[in-house]
Formats: C-alpha cells, sequence, structure tokens
C-alpha cells in the first residue's frame, strides 16, 4: 500500500484523544511498515548533506573502579554533519569538534573537506574511530548515530526484522503510531569485537505520513546494555523532521571483580542548515 493510502488510514480512525486506536480502526502492522520504509528511503536523500550546532554532554554516573584520570563530566560543541552512505547503507554523523569542556581545540578534524575529496564510506571509516576520542568511560563505542534506529526500516535491512504495532493514539498533532522492531537474522546491524552478531530492538513513533518522530534503539548482551533514544522536530527552512534530541544510556554487568560502568549522554542539535559536497554524495 502506499503511503498516501496508509495516511488515509489512520486519519479515518475515530478516536478519543490520548486513547489506543481498536485494532478494527487502525491500519495493519504491515501498512505502517510499508509507510515508515517509504519514508526513510526519501528521507536518506533528504538529510544527506545536512550539518548542525551540537551541544553535547556526557557523565559517568557510576564506575567501579573508578579512574581518577577520568573526568565524570565532559562537555563538547562541534559541527555535526549527517549523510547517509548508500553503498555500505550506513547513516554517518561526523563531528567537527570546536570546544572541549570549554576550550578551543588547537586544530580541526577536517570533516568539511573530507566530504570535498573523499567518498562517503572512506569519510565514515576515517572518522568513526575520530569521533570516539572524546567518549567518556571504558565502553567502547563508534555506533552512537541518533540516526541509528532508521536503518531497520531501510529496504536492504527490514526483511530481517520482525515488526509490531503496539499502539496507535490520537494526539493535538494529529495520529502517532508505535512500532516495535526485533532483529532476527544475520548479519546484525551492530557487531560487538568479542562476542560477534548483536541483536537489536526498539521503537520508532511515526505520524500518519510515516515521518518518524520519536526511536528508541536497544542492545543487551552478557556484557553491557545500551538504549539510544532520538526525538525530532520539523524544521520549517529545511522542510523535513529533524534530530532534537539525542540521549545515550550505558551499562556494564557486573562481573567477579565488581567491575561497573554507567554511562549517560545527550546531545542537542540547532541550526540546521545545507553544506554542498562533490557529487560522490547520491
Amino acid at each position: 500500500m502506499s503511503a498516501r493510502l496508509v495516511s488515509c488510514a489512520i486519519a479515518g480512525a475515530l478516536l478519543a484523544p490520548g486513547r489506543p486506536a481498536a485494532f478494527d480502526d487502525t491500519p495493519s502492522v504491515r501498512e505502517l511498515v510499508a509507510s515508515a520504509t517509504a519514508y526513510v528511503a526519501q528521507y536518506q536523500q533528504q538529510l544527506t548533506s545536512v550539518v548542525a550546532d551540537e551541544e553535547y554532554t556526557q557523565e559517568i554516573l557510576e564506575q567501579t573502579p573508578r579512574d581518577p584520570n577520568m573526568p565524570l563530566v565532559r562537555r563538547l560543541r562541534s559541527e555535526v554533519f549527517f549523510v547517509f552512505e548508500p553503498v555500505d547503507r550506513q547513516w554517518m554523523a561526523i563531528r567537527d569538534t570546536i570546544l572541549v569542556d570549554g576550550r578551543p581545540l588547537p586544530y580541526r578534524s577536517g570533516a568539511r573537506l573530507a566530504f570535498e575529496s573523499l567518498p562517503p564510506a572512506e569519510v565514515r571509516q576515517r572518522f568513526s574511530r575520530l569521533n570516539s576520542q572524546w567518549n567518556l568511560g571504558r565502553i567502547f563505542r563508534t555506533f552512537n548515530e541518533p540516526t541509528l534506529a532508521l536503518l531497520p526500516f531501510d529496504r536492504e535491512h527490514v526483511s530481517r526484522f520482525k515488526f509490531d504495532r503496539r499502539t496507535v493514539t490520537q494526539t493535538p498533532d494529529g495520529m502517532l503510531a508505535t512500532v516495535a522492531f526485533r532483529e532476527r537474522e544475520r548479519p546484525t546491524l551492530i557487531q560487538d569485537l568479542a562476542l560477534g552478531s548483536v541483536f537489536s530492538e526498539g521503537e520508532v513513533v511515526i505520524d500518519a505520513a510515516g515521518a518518524v518522530r520519536r526511536t528508541a534503539f536497544r542492545l543487551s548482551t552478557k556484557e553491557k546494555k545500551i538504549e539510544l533514544t532520538t526525538e525530532y522536530v520539523k524544521h520549517e527552512t529545511l522542510g523535513m523532521w529533524v534530530p532534537s534530541v539525542f540521549r545515550e544510556r550505558y551499562e556494564t554487568n557486573r562481573n567477579r571483580g565488581n567491575e561497573h560502568e554507567r554511562i549517560a549522554a545527550e546531545a542537542l542539535y540547532s541550526n540546521y542548515k545545507r553544506f554542498e559536497v562533490l557529487t560522490r554524495v547520491k
């Protein structure tokens, strides 16, 4: 079913404000996933070549044993370049950090120049580890992308996921549907260096047109638990929904040595605009 027909099906449901829709009055999960998949395919083109200002705060909530050389809080101010890399079908949020805890860096990462001279796949490989250099804590991570939870609706990945419709509600802004996803086949989106494939799960909240409003992406292994959530707002100038708040939560499971760590991070995005790159980005 087309996105237009799905939109009509949702808009036609008669609901009391704030109450879940009756199953007979709402589109099927198949229709909702089709609508979200069509939206994500378009969004991969829209969000590519967009840059925003980022205020990023990390905090170590608990760390046992404590690393005395590691600060408990770190604040970054950066430019962030959003690109969808079509060959490996991966999102990139490349951070070009300007300030660390209020202090200017003596150098810039050169992200803008890299986009002008290198293919997107090479930019992602070069900058994913560079982006992680300011991460607090012992948990190694290079996949903390605000748009990561859109990948289950990518045309190359959607068949490996199971989807469930949770709720459809009427809000002052219109109809919103919550769709849960669970990864069920390899290769998985996330690969752990020690454990191999890690299966993900989460939810997305979409509106009547299939536009994504909120996402949650979760990973759980015998060693750690991770949750990434993103809220989107409508950007009138760009004519699209863009990430506004990205929150990260990391926690390691206690082992025999009583090692444990909890980390929280929050990124706030503003001042979105487009930037020009070579035609390498399709």
